[in-house]
Order: C-alpha cells, then structure tokens, then sequence
C-alpha cells in the first residue's frame, strides 16, 4: 500500500472505533497497539495524519510494543515489526519469514510489513543473498516471500544482482506455484533490464492469468524484439481481460508506431471489458483521435478527480495537443 492508503484507511479506523482526542497521539498509539490497527500505527509515526501533533514518545513506543507483543496475532505481528524498527531493534530476517508464515497471506498488512522490512534492511548484499537461498526451499510460501524481497530489492539495484539474475534464471523453469512465479519474473526483468528476455517468454502460454499477465508486463524491457512484439499480440488477444489490457498498454506506450499496436488497439475498442477499451482509447487519442480523447475524458470525470481513469484522461489529452502540434 502506498502512503496515501495507509492514511486512508488509518483515518477510517479513527472515524469508526477511536473515541479518544485526535491530538492524544500517545494514548491513540496505545489503543492501536491493543487493537493491531496496524494503519493507524504506520499513518501516526510516519506522520501522514494531518492533524497529528506532538511526536510520539519512547517511551509510549516501548509500551505499545509490549501490549502488540502479548496479543501476537497476524495483525499484531505487523505492528511488533514496525515498532520495533521505530525503536531501533534489529530482528533476524528469519525471525521476520517467520511471522509473515503465521498467516501465509501475501496479500496481508502483516506479510507487506515483513517482506518490506527484509527488502529494506540497510546490508542489502546479505539480505540478497538471504532471498535466493531461499527460492528454492521445499515451502511455496517461504519460495513466494523470498522471490518477493528479491523482486522488491530489484528496484534500488543492490549489489549482487548477477548473483540473483543467475539464481533466478536458473529457477524459472522449473518452479511450479504461480504466485511465487510472477515474482520471479518481476524480478528476473528488473535485474536484467534491457535486452531479449527468453526466459520469461517461455511463460507467455501458463496457465495462470497472473503469470501471463506479469509477462506482458515485463516485456516492456524486451522491445522492439520481434519475439516481444509477437508475445505481446498473442497475449493482447488473452482470454483474460486483465492481461488483454496489460499487454496493450506495454505495446502502445513502448512501441506505438507498429502495426501490431494498431490491430490491437482496433480490436481493444470493442473489447467485452471496460478495461481493455480504456487502454483502446489511450492509444486512439495518442494517434490524434478526438473524439475517443473526449469519451475518456468524460469516463474520467466520472470516476472522479485522481482516479486511474482520470489519470489516462489526463495524459491522453496531452498527447491529443502533441499530435495536433505535429500535424
């Protein structure tokens, strides 16, 4: 989640179960504790509330890890982390697979919280390395949160990144689970950057959406590449509405000058799903079409300022004024 959620979410909580003052920041932190609101925490200590006021004491920190300590539910076991990273206590990166296991939810606040911390850990050489001697351990789970930590290091390009473009390479083929999958193929292309990617393009035919979905994504570092450009016009005709819009979308922004854009951007404005004729519109008013730019500005504006949608609208209106200057 981003900033922006947690406050979100951590302002709906208050509104629902928070009867004390919203300037008692100790004593709102202690009751976040107790009730492992976990948003609330992260929003008030990384000071995302607007009205938040006085820093939250050390003492008010210690004794709210205590009371997160002795509930040590899923929920609770995200705040103990981030509480004790406010505090300066270093776990083990076991310690931390460990808690993210008691759940086994990669979609959790409390497997988020764990596999944020290991990513993060200032010795990123050692936290690498921790990751892919773990990518093939006989447990999806502890294979899914490793590949996560390696995909999400891949961002900040840590040391050791031939290290892992070796190990992942050499566990594409062969690992079974789709959700560990998807994210070894994000983090294979991170790692690798530019260039052909046959190693991920050999998933393009999986059975799980997910996983062709994350390798038309990711083919964005493949293009021009004719094996990319044919990838991305098998997948742009998906069974899957999500990686129809997926593919579309690396392919237009990444090569739009290319006739395959063009028959799949034809094909995409009627499309069954409001997704993929979303993406069809993008890339008609990117070619200079009025009238699709204005029909996405006015889905746009109903689905309200700040909207993805809105978003798309926005940018499609900019390319509308680039290609009327080119003319």
């Amino acid at each position: 989640m981003t900033a922006g959620t947690y406050s979100e979410r951590a302002r709906e909580v208050l509104d629902e179960q928070w009867t004390g003052s919203d300037h008692d920041d100790n004593g709102l932190i202690l009751w976040a504790a107790g009730q492992g609101a976990y948003e609330v925490i992260e929003a008030r200590l990384g000071r995302w509330l607007p009205d938040a006021t006085v820093p939250v004491t050390r003492e008010t920190r210690e004794a709210a890890l205590r009371i997160a300590r002795a509930a040590a539910t899923p929920a609770h076991l995200a705040v103990v982390t981030y509480l004790e990273e406010s505090l300066g206590i270093l776990v083990p990166r076991d310690e931390l697979l460990a808690r993210a296991l008691t759940d086994r939810d990669a979609e959790s606040v409390n497997w988020e919280r764990q596999t944020y911390s290991v990513a993060n850990r200032l010795d990123t050489a050692t936290s690498l390395r921790w990751a892919v001697a773990r990518l093939a351990d006989p447990d999806p789970d502890v294979r899914r949160f490793a590949a996560t930590v390696a995909h999400w290091m891949s961002f900040n390009e840590p040391p050791g990144a031939e290290e892992a473009i070796a190990a992942l390479r050499i566990r594409l083929p062969v690992e079974p689970d789709a959700g560990v999958l998807v994210e070894l193929i994000g983090a294979f292309a991170e790692y690798h950057g530019g260039g052909e990617l046959p190693e991920i393009v050999a998933h393009a035919g999986h059975a799980d959406a997910r996983v062709r979905r994350m390798v038309a994504a990711e083919m964005q570092y493949a293009l021009p590449a004719a094996a990319a450009t044919e990838v991305l016009a098998f997948l742009g005709r998906d069974q899957d509405a999500d990686v129809r819009a997926t593919a579309l979308r690396v392919i237009r922004d990444h090569l739009f000058d290319h006739p395959v854009t063009r028959e799949l951007i034809a094909a995409g404005r009627e499309d069954p799903d409001h997704r993929v004729r979303l993406e069809a519109l993008a890339g008609l008013a990117r070619s200079g079409d009025a009238e699709a730019c204005a029909e996405l500005r006015r889905l746009g504006d109903e689905a309200g300022e700040g909207s993805p949608v809105a978003s798309m609208a926005d940018a499609a209106q900019a390319w509308l004024r680039k290609a009327r200057e080119c003319r």
